[in-house]
Order: structure tokens, then C-alpha cells, then sequence
């Protein structure tokens, strides 16, 4: 059996041979942490006395539990360079970089690490070891970036005020021009702007085909009532990817600025209790709010705040995101593109990967096959599966 690695939650798992799936550790990740904490050692004597305390910056807050609950997230996968290796970027915000896992003996080595640039979508081919990502700009643009295998030479492909997502590669089967190799698809969504360049909404997502190495550059599907997303290529040269209804961003109307103007008073007023609230359980362990569901909820708000996690949610909120994602998804449809005709493969899927003649897919924290012939579910996780790359 395969294994197959997924995205979930910003964590990378691993299942191997049909067995549970397994959460990897990085060792940037561990070592970004153990940076942090000693650097909170260093700096413990601004956190000690009566002025400390007041400002919320007492050791009881700086704990162990804080520190390894620093933001840290696997921003994509892909399958590696070798038999049995993945490709992977993470990002913590201030800092990120682009490594290979080798998936037998747990070793991670870096290949790249910047805090200029936040690497996301890394994606790969078994024809060649050119590396495309996504690289997100100030202001909001996404452009697709290539570099080569031992992660230098990182360069944008494309630019523009666009939102560029989820290049794939295309197979050497699905390449005419053999002296043309590097060629690949992506998923482009122009950025609107009023007059004082504020952002307003997004066009119409569409396919794209780029030869970074010459420029080259059309387009390979597009729908003025849809959305084309994650578009991939398999090796006979069929274009797959998730469709869904275009749907604008509605801009504020005047009615509701004045609404919004009226309100803020309340809003302030509710935001500064608010604060006050979290203030008083940090100092006393009591809050403001005495009556009704504060109360019963005082324990579990307390426990939340000291483990800076929310691993403590109740089954039922789980259940009510479940059933939103759940809502969301039912919009997004799987499907083959054949000319101007499509073959729809899967409804309410979030994520898919292809897999020789078949392929797997998530449609939120279920993971399927789908094979000539029949569809099998093969796990389900406990998180929202957002990526998925088999090896």
C-alpha cells in the first residue's frame, strides 16, 4: 500500500500501509522552540515584581505549555526528490523555510530559510527536480516561484496584482515538446481595488498553463460563473481541479457604515469589558461576569488561557464546525476536464490528489480512493485534511 501524507490542522501527519495516521516532528520546528524559551530565560527579570504582574507578564503565563504552542505551520507538501522523501515548507510567521523529510529515518534537511518570504504550495516532479511554490507579497498578491532542487535560485514567474495558488506540475506524458519539459498549471484569481487601492474583491478563478523557462504563459480553462481550483494534469494529459460558484464580495452599503458608526460605541464599550474580563482571571483567577453561563464556563475559560491552546474545546463545537465545513464543501464539485465537456468524479470535496489511474481525495476529515471502478473511504481524521500528496 502507499503512504500517504496530509496537511491537517497546519501539522503534517503520515499514513503508512493502512495504519493510523502519525504526526511528524520537525526539527526546525523543535529547534525555532527551544530558541524561544531560552530567550524567555534570558529575559525573566522583566516579567518579575508588582509592575510585571500588572501588565499581565507574570511567569504563570510563560510556561511550557505557551512555548510549544508557538505558531508553527506546514504551509505544503509534496512528494521528494528520492524514493520515500517529502518536500515541505513551514511558517512561523517571522520565519520560514523549505525542507526534505525523508519519511524512513525521520531526518529533516533544510534546503531553504528566509524571513522575507513566506513559501507556501510546494510542489514537485518525478521528471525533474525544479521546485515550484507560492510566495505571498506585502499588500496581499500570491505569485507562483520556482527554485532549483537544493533550494536556490528562488525567483517569481509570475507577478502582477493577482492571487496565484496551487501550481502542479505537468507529467512528462502530458508534454508534447520533449526540449520543453517545465511546464505547469496553476489557479489565477485577479485582485480588485477602489480608487484608493483598498482591496474590494477577487475575479473569477482560472486555470493557467506557464513555461516558466521561456515565459510562456495561457490559459487553460476559465468560467466567468466559477471558480477553477487546484488544477492538476495527469499523465495522459487530462486537466482535473475543483469547481465552484463564483460568488463577489459584497461591499459595505451605506446604510450599513451608518449602522456600523452607530454601533461602535457598544462595541467599544463591550470590547474593553471584555479585556477586563481576561485581565481579572490573569490577576485574581475571578472574573467580572458572575451570573448565567459566565460562571459555568469560568473553569474551562481559565484552563484555555494557561495551555494558550484550544485542545479543550467541547465535542459539541466540534460537531457545529464539522457541520459548517460540511456546508461549505457541498458547493465544491471534483471533476475531469474533456474539452468542453466534464466528468464529474466527487461532490464536496477539499482536497485531492492523483494517484496513477485513480486518485484520493478529502471532503473535509474523511479520506477516499477512487479507482476505475469503486470508491473507498480509507480514514478519517479528527482535523480538517486540507492537503493530501500519496508517495
Amino acid at each position: 500500500m502507499s503512504t500517504i501524507a496530509f496537511l491537517a490542522g497546519g501539522q503534517l501527519y503520515l499514513r503508512k500501509d493502512d495504519g493510523e495516521p502519525e504526526l511528524v516532528e520537525s526539527k526546525f520546528v523543535k529547534e525555532y522552540r527551544e530558541r524561544a524559551a531560552s530567550l524567555q530565560r534570558k529575559n525573566d527579570w522583566k516579567r518579575q515584581g508588582s509592575g510585571a504582574a500588572f501588565m499581565g507578564m507574570g511567569p504563570t503565563w510563560y510556561d511550557e505549555n505557551a512555548l510549544s504552542a508557538l505558531p508553527a505551520h506546514f504551509t505544503g507538501v509534496a512528494p521528494g526528490p528520492r524514493p520515500n522523501t517529502l518536500v515541505y515548507a513551514i511558517s512561523t510567521g517571522a520565519v520560514g523555510g523549505v525542507f526534505i523529510y525523508d519519511v524512513e529515518s525521520g531526518e529533516e534537511e533544510r534546503l531553504f530559510h528566509s524571513a522575507e518570504h513566506r513559501v507556501e504550495k510546494v510542489t514537485t516532479s518525478p521528471d525533474h527536480g525544479v521546485i515550484a511554490c507560492t510566495l505571498t507579497k506585502k499588500g496581499g498578491p500570491q505569485h507562483v516561484a520556482v527554485m532549483a532542487p537544493d533550494g536556490s535560485m528562488l525567483d517569481s514567474v509570475t507577478s502582477g496584482d493577482v492571487i496565484d495558488s496551487d501550481p502542479s506540475w505537468l507529467p512528462a506524458g502530458a508534454i508534447e515538446d520533449e526540449e520543453r519539459p517545465h511546464r505547469l498549471v496553476y489557479s489565477s484569481a485577479g485582485i480588485g481595488r477602489d480608487q484608493g487601492g483598498l482591496f474590494v474583491g477577487l475575479a473569477p478563478a482560472a486555470i493557467v498553463e506557464l513555461d516558466p523557462e521561456h515565459g510562456e504563459l495561457s490559459e487553460r480553462k476559465s468560467d466567468e460563473a466559477r471558480d477553477l481550483l487546484l488544477p492538476q494534469v495527469d499523465s495522459r494529459g487530462r486537466l482535473y481541479g475543483i469547481t465552484r460558484p463564483y460568488q463577489e464580495i459584497e461591499t459595505p452599503s451605506t446604510l450599513g457604515a451608518v449602522t456600523d458608526a452607530l454601533a461602535f460605541p457598544f462595541r467599544l464599550l463591550m470590547a474593553i469589558f471584555g479585556w477586563l474580563n481576561i485581565f481579572s482571571l490573569r490577576n485574581t483567577g475571578k472574573p467580572l461576569a458572575r451570573s448565567g453561563s459566565s460562571r459555568s464556563k469560568h473553569a474551562d475559560l481559565q484552563q484555555a488561557m494557561i495551555s494558550r491552546n484550544l485542545q479543550n474545546a467541547s465535542q459539541e463545537v466540534d460537531e457545529e464546525a464539522e457541520k459548517a465545513m460540511r456546508k461549505w464543501l457541498k458547493k465544491n464539485t471534483l471533476v475531469r476536464f474533456d474539452g468542453e465537456r466534464e466528468e464529474v468524479l466527487a461532490r464536496g470535496v477539499r482536497t485531492y490528489s492523483l494517484d496513477g489511474d485513480g486518485l484520493i481525495y478529502s471532503d473535509g476529515y474523511s479520506v477516499h480512493r477512487v479507482g476505475e471502478e469503486k470508491r473507498t473511504e480509507l480514514f478519517r481524521h479528527g482535523r480538517p485534511v486540507e492537503k493530501l500528496v500519496v508517495l
